[in-house]
C-alpha cells in the first residue's frame, strides 16, 4: 500500500485503481462506523478519492496511507454531517406557519431568491455537467445508470459530478444543499 500511495504522488493513475480497490470497503465499512448513512458516506468516499488525485502532486509523504486515509475520510464525514445539520432547507409544499402576511410574503420572496440563484448557478455548468446533475439529483439516477446512458465509465460520471458541485458551491452554498436535499 506504501507503494501505491508513493506512486499516486507521482502521478500513477493505476496505483491509484488499485489503492481505490483495496480500500474502498474498508473506509466505507470505517464511514457507516462514523455516521451510519450510505449515500452521505458513498459521497464521502467520492470526495476524499477526487481529492486524493486532484492533491496528488501536494501529498505528503506518510508511512502509513491506510491510516491517513481514514483520517481524512472522517474529517469529510463531519464536515458534510455538519453542514446537513445546521442548514435547514424548507420543503414549500408543506404548510406555513406564518404569523402574518408580510411573514408569508418575506418567504415566499425568500424562495424566489433560491430558485432563481439555483437558476444562475446551473446555468454556470456545461450541458453534460448540467444533464449529469439533472439525472443524478433530479431524477435519482445512480452514478451506474448514469454511465450506462451517458456510454462512458462510472468513474467519469463521479468526476463530472465532483466538477459540478464544486462550480455550484463556488457560486453559493445554499444552492448546493436546495439540489441535494430536492
Amino acid at each position: 500500500m506504501h507503494q501505491h500511495w508513493e506512486r499516486i504522488r507521482k502521478d500513477d493513475s493505476q496505483s491509484f485503481k488499485l489503492l481505490y480497490d483495496e480500500l474502498y470497503k474498508a473506509l466505507f465499512s470505517y464511514g457507516m462506523h462514523i455516521r451510519p448513512d450510505r449515500e452521505l458516506v458513498k459521497e464521502c468516499l467520492h470526495e476524499l478519492f477526487c481529492e486524493l488525485w486532484s492533491n496528488r502532486n501536494r501529498l505528503p509523504a506518510v508511512t502509513n496511507p491506510q491510516y491517513y486515509l481514514f483520517t481524512w475520510l472522517k474529517r469529510i464525514i463531519l464536515r458534510t454531517a455538519h453542514h446537513q445539520e445546521q442548514l435547514y432547507v424548507q420543503d414549500p409544499s408543506l404548510p406555513s406557519f406564518a404569523d402574518s402576511p408580510e411573514e408569508e410574503h418575506i418567504e415566499f420572496e425568500q424562495l424566489k431568491e433560491r430558485n432563481h440563484r439555483l437558476q444562475l448557478a446551473l446555468e454556470k455548468l456545461t450541458p453534460t455537467q448540467s444533464e449529469i446533475i439533472s439525472l443524478r439529483f433530479f431524477e435519482n439516477k445512480s452514478y451506474e445508470e448514469i454511465a450506462e446512458l451517458h456510454q462512458s465509465s462510472t468513474r467519469t460520471v463521479y468526476n463530472t459530478v465532483y466538477e459540478a458541485i464544486k462550480i455550484l458551491k463556488k457560486y453559493t452554498l445554499t444552492i448546493l444543499i436546495v439540489i441535494l436535499f430536492l
